[in-house]
Order: C-alpha cells, then structure tokens, then sequence
C-alpha cells in the first residue's frame, strides 16, 4: 500500500522547523510506500514587519522548541531578531524556492526547506531575499541559472498551491502550520503531530499502524 503524508508548512514558522526530527526520521521509512508531499501555507504571504511584541512572542516559542526539540538557534538568528530596526518576513519567495523543487523530487524540496530552515533559524539570513535562496540552490549543488527559472515558475504557481494548501486543511479540519496529514487510498486523516515534536520514530511508527490497517 502507498500512501501520502501531506505537510502544509511555512519556511518562517519556528514550530515547522521543530518538525525537522521527525521529517529527518520519515526519510528512513523502508521503500517507496510513504511520499511526502509539501503544501505552502504562507504565514507572511506579503511583505509583514514584525513588531517588537510579535518578536517577543517568537522568543518565547524559540525556546520552548530548542528545549523541546534540541534543535539550535544560532547566536546569528537571535541578533538578527532582537536588534534589527526593521525587521520584515516574507513568506513567499522561501516557499517558492521549496516548491521549485518538488516537481523534481519530495527528497529535493526537503533538502532544499531544510537549508532555508537553517539559513535563518541559525545563520540568521534573511531568506526573504532571492538572492540568498540562489546562493543556498547554488550550495545544495544546482545551478543558478537553472534555480532561478525554476523559481519564477513556482512564484507564479504559488497563490494556486497555498490556496490548495488551505483547502487541504478545511477538509481535515486541521488549523495553522505546520499540519501534518496522511493521506491512504484517498481518505485524509489530520495527524496529532504534536508528538513529532518530543518522538519523532513513535510518531513515524503510529503512521506505519495507520497504513497497515
């Protein structure tokens, strides 16, 4: 039996990249019987400036997750977030660049959410900027050109997909990002995935019982 694990995500959302353990985990699963399926939910689907109370609330979640999680947030990011005067997220192009990738392969869009993960959770980078997307492309060992491309096409297919992405939610009745669906012989199960963030093998082994029913 092949089944469907559906992840309606955002670059810039801190408790997406808590899901980075159990994303990690889902690429052991033995043969070709699980496919990851990316969806952009876009948090900051326009150019949003983050306010001082809004930063303040995002620390207070950064350490909840590196406490749960082990995941790092670098001294970098943390600058980055506490002294720029004018601090501004953008949801789209990180998305883009993401969803560029999964025409080619699952593996690849992963790969690629990963290193914009790390580019701004620890480097602190803003990966808002299309040229920093290019250059972490270039990195991941495709070229630039080719990326570029790539990306214009997904930027314009993306209003579409985030508006999929959210249909996917109202018919789960699942909320906000990241949401974590499985889908078997087309029935959509929403997952409580909230144990990907503290086990991620025990949450990959109820999906695994799922499929197997």
């Amino acid at each position: 039996m092949r089944a469907k694990l559906h992840l309606v995500f955002d670059p810039l959302c801190a408790w997406c990249y808590a899901m980075k353990p159990f994303l990690t985990e889902s690429r052991t699963y033995p043969g070709t019987e699980l496919q990851l399926q990316l969806h952009p939910g876009l948090l900051f689907p326009e150019p949003t400036e983050i306010a001082q109370e809004y930063r303040e609330h995002m620390r207070s979640a950064d350490m909840r997750i590196a406490a749960l999680t082990g995941l790092a947030f670098g001294d970098a990011y943390f600058h980055r977030l506490n002294t720029a005067p004018v601090l501004r997220y953008h949801s789209a192009p990180p998305a883009a660049a993401v969803m560029s990738f999964q025409q080619q392969s699952s593996g690849d869009a992963l790969t690629m959410l990963e290193t914009i993960q790390h580019a701004h959770y620890v480097d602190g980078m803003d990966v808002s900027d299309v040229h920093v997307l290019a250059n972490l492309a270039e990195k991941l060992g495709h070229k630039r050109g080719e990326f570029l491309d790539n990306y214009t096409a997904a930027r314009v297919a993306l209003p579409a997909r985030a508006n999929q992405a959210h249909q996917l939610l109202s018919k789960t009745a699942s909320h906000g990002f990241p949401s974590l669906i499985l889908e078997i012989d087309g029935q959509l199960k929403a997952q409580n995935h909230s144990l990907a963030y503290s086990n991620p093998k025990q949450m990959l082994s109820l999906i695994t019982q799922q499929m197997s029913v």
